[in-house]
């Protein structure tokens, strides 16, 4: 990142498309989160592994895939292996269509590399691949000269640190800047009203979309997803309040923003809007001011929304990639979350909670990314340093999904799934009643699961031979008899 930063630098380009170049080159290995370890750092890979190691900037692409304002940098991240002869990876791409800020990471990426295994070397190595045409030969030189100019020198005049950890490089960066407008989705079917919104939202930076009827609106919000919505409450198809009410009902739009706009204001209409799930209430003649003042706080609320949607998929992306790597636990996460609350659901516990425990399942080992892929699949027993490093992963994975509005219930579960009922578990040695339910009902779902499924230390289970040792377990106190029962319920009624 640093390296990546001091080129474009160099070469004059401004201070967002510096945070740009930066951002990728910080994030360009994400994807190898699903490559399996032993193939990285290995020279003269061939074959599936190489196949398995090159998937790696397509990963990461995939992962950053849900969040907008990484949309600039999801390029740097797929293309920082291609190299302007056509010969790199993964989609084989040269010549113009690398453009400079792909080219600045993928050459900082490629430095690096030759200097740390090739030493005094890596100048001579980098100016023949330039003559072989892989790279851009005035940048290879702009490199070197860095490099011969300021030794080790980072992007802020000083000596580049190589122990300097992400967080430390993103307080770094240039902030981000944050969108202050947005998509406006304007229904009114008179034009004059129409013209007035056009106006005002135009002229303070919004883009703007018509619509007259609420068929309109409706196609309008599939095909140009708005981030908020003017809705004139009498249309000539359909009324306001109804058409609020459905786009509050779909999935996709419950968290869109809606004002209700109507010329003939009665009292009534406030309290229609507010069942409708309309945002806000606005009356006609449109006091500019108001109006404006009104959108951006919607619009400001949106976007938080929309950080903590992208980040939560973000992670369960992140989970699934750690899980994909691995024949012995692919799948492991989603059917511990769906046996989980099948057992909440068998022992009454309501909708919302059960659909918690699923949640909770889908993440509760997103804390193994900090733990090495050698230690969680070592056949033998592992060092009391080795256990200490694996027992770490569920604080490590409550402290990862904190930051999600959507699983803040599920973070006890995360933490405590490991946590047993005589108070042998870690990492709290919790006991009894004292460990949440949730995640008694989330250590016995992932057990079972464990011991039905083939390990690199031992065979899988039947499912009767799996509940045999959860009941054994249970009667010297390692587990909650409630749940261990409902669990046997349940394969019992699935089997029969």
């Amino acid at each position: 990142a640093a390296r990546a930063m001091q080129l474009a630098r160099r070469l004059g380009l401004p201070g967002g498309e510096v945070e740009m170049v930066g951002r990728g080159a910080l994030l360009h290995d994400l994807g190898k989160i699903g490559v399996s370890e032993r193939l990285l750092g290995r020279e003269g890979l061939l074959g599936g592994e190489l196949a398995e190691y090159q998937r790696h900037p397509v990963l990461g692409e995939q992962i950053l895939q849900p969040l907008r304002s990484f949309g600039d940098v999801r390029a740097l991240i797929r293309h920082h292996h291609e190299r302007l002869d056509g010969r790199g990876y993964p989609d084989r791409i040269g010549g113009s269509e690398l453009d400079l800020h792909t080219q600045l990471v993928a050459l900082a990426n490629l430095f690096d590399h030759v200097r740390t295994h090739h030493g005094e070397s890596a100048a001579l190595m980098l100016r023949d691949s330039a003559h072989r045409g892989e790279l851009q030969h005035d940048l290879v030189e702009e490199v070197l000269a860095l490099e011969s100019e300021n030794g080790h020198l980072d992007g802020q005049g000083g000596a580049l640190d190589r122990t300097l950890d992400v967080r430390e490089w993103m307080e770094r960066l240039p902030a981000k800047e944050v969108a202050r407008t947005g998509r406006i989705l304007v229904v009114d079917d008179t034009e004059a009203n129409r013209e007035v919104l056009l106006d005002v939202l135009g002229g303070a930076g919004h883009e703007v979309i018509v619509a007259s009827t609420g068929a309109a609106a409706l196609r309008a919000l599939a095909d140009d997803k708005p981030d908020l919505v003017l809705l004139d409450v009498m249309l000539p198809d359909v009324n306001g309040f109804e058409l609020c009410r459905q786009i509050k009902e779909r999935p996709e739009t419950e968290f869109l923003p809606v004002i209700l706009v109507t010329a003939h204001y009665e009292l009534r209409d406030r309290t229609l809007s507010a069942r409708a799930g309309a945002d806000d209430f606005l009356t006609y003649p449109i006091h500019r001011l108001e109006l404006t003042a009104r959108v951006r706080s919607l619009l400001r609320l949106r976007l938080y929304f929309q950080d903590l949607e992208e980040f939560q998929s973000v992670i369960l992306s992140l989970a699934s990639a750690l899980e994909a790597k691995d024949p012995y636990t692919h799948g492991h996460s989603e059917r511990v979350g769906f046996l989980a609350s099948r057992i909440g659901g068998q022992l009454g516990l309501p909708e919302e909670e059960c659909e918690t425990l699923l949640v909770a399942g889908l993440l509760h080992d997103i804390g193994k990314i900090g733990v090495a892929e050698s230690l969680l699949n070592k056949p033998g027993s592992l060092s009391e340093e080795e256990l200490l490093a694996v027992m770490a992963h569920p604080v490590l994975g409550e402290e990862i999904c904190r930051p999600l509005r959507s699983a803040r219930q599920a973070l006890p579960m995360i933490r405590h799934h490991h946590e047993r009922y005589d108070g042998s578990g870690y990492p709290d040695r919790l006991a009894g009643e004292a460990i949440p339910f949730g995640a008694r009902i989330m250590g016995v779902a992932d057990a079972y699961d464990a011991l039905t499924s083939s390990r690199s230390y031992r065979d899988s289970l039947t499912s009767p031979e799996a509940i045999g040792v959860l009941e054994r377990e249970t009667r010297v106190g390692r587990w909650d008899p409630r749940v261990v029962t409902a669990l046997r319920g349940l394969v019992a009624s699935s089997q029969s």
